[in-house]
C-alpha cells in the first residue's frame, strides 16, 4: 500500500483498515477495491464496496450491498479539530446495490434492552446523493422477490445529526429532497401484487405512473383456491399526482398528510364468485375502519377524474357472470382523516354514468369519530334493458321501461338505516325467467307485475314516493348496505301506495 499527499492506492478487496474496522461490529464485514485521499481538497474516495451484514454469533448472511463507487467531498478539517463537528460538503455513492433476506435474519436474544444510540459528533451533511440504486427484498425459502426497486436516485440537501437528533424516532433533520424510482414492484400477499412503472417525489409534491394492482390468478384459480368469498381485483391507475406532503410522528404514531390528491382514469375491476361460502367475519364501516388504523394521516381533498369502475359477479353454476359498471366517474372526497380534534366530516360526492348511459350522483357522508352516516343519490333516464346485463344471469329476471328520476335520502348507523325515495317512471316491468333456459316464466312474471304500479298513478308531477327502512347485516359491506336501502326504497316506491307521508 502507498500513500502519498494527494493519493492512494489499495488491491482490490482489501478489508477496511483496523482504525475502522474497530468501529464495525463483528458480523458486520466491509471491503473495498480502490481508495483515493486528496488531503488539500479534503476528498476520500472508494471504489467497488462490499458490505455483509450476518447473525450475530453465526455465519449466516441476511444483508448484502455493494456499490460502484462512494465519494466523500469538501471534509471541513476546522470544524472537526474546533468544534467536534463531522462536516461534509458532498457525499455521492454510485450504483449501489442492496439484496436484504429477512427470513434469514435471527432477531437478538438479549435479555437487557438496548439503549438509544450514542453520537458523540455532531453531522453535517450539504448534500448526499444515490445515483442509479437497486433494492430487493427476498424470500428465501422459494426465492422469490417481495420488494425490488428497478432504478433509484435520491438526493438530499442539509442532512444533520447530532447525540440529541439520534435519539428520535427521525434521527435526523434535513432540507430539501428529491427522489426517483423506477421498475418499482412489491408482493402483497397470496392474492395480488403490486407494479409501479415509475415514481418521483421532491418536497412538495410526489407523481406516480402507471399503479398497477395485479391478481396472481385468473378468475376461475382463484376460485378453486379460496375456502370463502374474496375479491378477485384488478386496478390501474395511469396517473396519481399529490401535493404538499407531510410525514412524521404524533409521540409514537407515525402520521402523514397531504393537500391534495389527483388520480387520473382509475380503472377498477372487482369479481366476485358468490358460489363460494361467505365471508361471515363482521365488516366495520368505513369511518370505524379509519379510527382503527395504525397511522395518523389526513387528505383535506382526493379527486379522481374519468374513471372507470367494472363489477362482476357469479351466482350460478356453467353461467356467464352478472356485471354492472360505471363509466366516466368523477368523485370528490374530502377532510379523509383520523386524527384531528375537530370532528369534520368526511365528505363523498360522486358523479357517473351506470352502465355508460344513466347519470348517477352519489353524495355521502360519514365521521371517523361514530358509525353515523348520511347518504343521498340522483339517478336520470335509467333504461330497464341497460342493466339486464346484471339482472339477467344473477336473478333471472329482466326489466323493461324507463325510470326518469329517482332521489333517495338515508340516514344510518352501524345497526339500521332509514330514509325517503320518490321515482318518476313509465312504463316498468319485470319478465321472470325459467330456472332453466331463456322461456319466460308467465306465472310469475304476472303475479309479480300484479304488485308493481306501472308508474301511470302518481303525483301532479309524477312522481311517486317510498320509504326505505333497513337493518344492517354486519357481515356485508359498506355498499351491499347501500343498495339494500335503494333496493328496498324502489319495492316501496313501486309496491306500495306511492304517496308522500308527511
Amino acid at each position: 500500500m502507498r500513500y502519498s499527499w494527494l493519493s492512494c492506492s489499495c488491491a482490490p478487496r482489501r478489508p477496511f483498515p483496523a482504525f475502522w474496522k474497530k468501529k464495525l461490529p463483528p458480523h458486520i464485514e466491509l471491503a473495498y477495491g480502490d481508495l483515493k485521499v486528496n488531503v488539500f481538497t479534503g476528498f476520500v474516495g472508494f471504489t467497488d464496496l462490499e458490505l455483509t451484514i450476518k447473525n450475530r454469533g453465526t455465519q449466516s448472511v441476511h444483508t448484502t450491498s455493494s456499490a460502484k463507487a462512494v465519494d466523500i467531498e469538501g471534509i471541513a478539517y476546522h470544524q472537526f479539530l474546533l468544534n467536534n463537528t463531522i462536516e461534509i460538503k458532498n457525499l455521492r455513492i454510485d450504483g449501489p446495490k442492496l439484496e436484504y433476506r429477512p427470513d434469514l435474519r435471527v432477531p437478538r436474544k438479549d435479555t437487557v434492552a438496548l439503549g438509544p444510540v450514542n453520537l458523540l459528533k455532531t453531522v453535517l451533511i450539504d448534500r448526499l446523493a444515490l445515483r442509479q440504486g437497486e433494492f430487493s427484498m427476498i424470500k428465501s425459502e422459494t426465492d422469490s422477490i417481495k420488494v425490488a426497486v428497478g432504478a433509484m436516485d435520491f438526493a438530499i440537501w442539509n442532512v444533520k445529526t447530532d447525540s440529541n437528533l439520534i435519539k428520535n424516532k427521525i434521527p435526523i433533520e434535513y432540507g430539501d429532497y428529491s427522489l426517483s424510482l423506477t421498475d418499482f414492484f412489491a408482493d402483497l400477499g397470496r392474492y395480488e401484487t403490486m407494479e409501479v412503472h415509475r415514481f418521483d417525489m421532491d418536497t412538495h409534491e410526489a407523481m406516480i405512473r402507471n399503479l398497477l394492482l395485479k391478481p396472481k390468478f385468473s378468475k376461475r384459480e382463484l376460485s378453486k383456491k379460496l375456502h370463502k368469498e374474496r375479491d378477485h381485483m384488478a386496478l390501474e391507475i395511469p396517473e396519481l399526482h399529490i401535493k404538499n406532503i407531510d410525514y412524521g410522528f404524533h409521540g409514537n404514531r407515525f402520521y402523514v398528510s397531504m393537500d391534495s390528491t389527483q388520480i387520473r382514469k382509475l380503472d377498477f375491476e372487482i369479481y366476485r364468485d358468490k358460489l363460494l361460502p361467505d365471508d361471515l367475519r363482521h365488516k366495520p364501516l368505513y369511518g370505524q375502519l379509519l379510527k382503527k388504523l395504525s397511522i395518523d394521516i389526513d387528505m383535506p381533498q382526493i379527486q379522481i377524474t374519468d374513471g372507470h369502475i367494472g363489477y362482476e359477479e357469479r351466482v350460478t353454476a356453467g353461467k356467464a357472470a352478472g356485471r354492472i359498471f360505471f363509466d366516466s366517474l368523477n368523485m370528490t372526497i374530502q377532510n379523509l382523516g383520523n386524527y384531528r380534534t375537530e370532528a369534520k366530516k368526511v365528505q363523498v360526492i360522486a358523479q357517473t354514468r351506470l352502465m355508460g348511459e344513466s347519470p348517477l350522483q352519489l353524495n355521502w357522508s360519514f365521521n371517523a369519530n361514530n358509525s353515523l352516516f348520511d347518504a343521498s343519490g340522483t339517478l336520470r333516464q335509467f333504461s330497464g334493458p341497460s342493466v339486464n346485463l346484471f339482472l339477467v344471469p344473477n336473478i333471472r329476471a329482466d326489466a323493461k321501461g324507463t325510470i326518469e328520476e329517482l332521489f333517495f335520502t338515508i340516514h344510518g348507523n352501524s345497526e339500521q338505516s332509514r330514509g325517503h325515495m320518490k321515482m318518476k317512471y313509465r312504463d316498468f316491468r319485470f319478465e321472470v325467467y325459467r330456472k332453466k333456459g331463456p322461456k319466460v316464466n308467465k306465472f310469475l312474471t304476472k303475479l309479480g307485475n300484479l304488485f308493481i304500479n306501472d308508474g301511470s298513478k302518481g303525483d301532479e308531477q309524477g312522481y311517486r314516493y317510498g320509504q326505505i327502512q333497513v337493518d344492517r347485516i354486519p357481515n356485508k359491506s359498506f355498499f351491499n348496505y347501500l343498495w339494500r336501502n335503494v333496493e328496498h326504497g324502489m319495492i316501496s316506491t313501486m309496491a306500495g301506495n306511492g304517496k308522500q307521508k308527511g
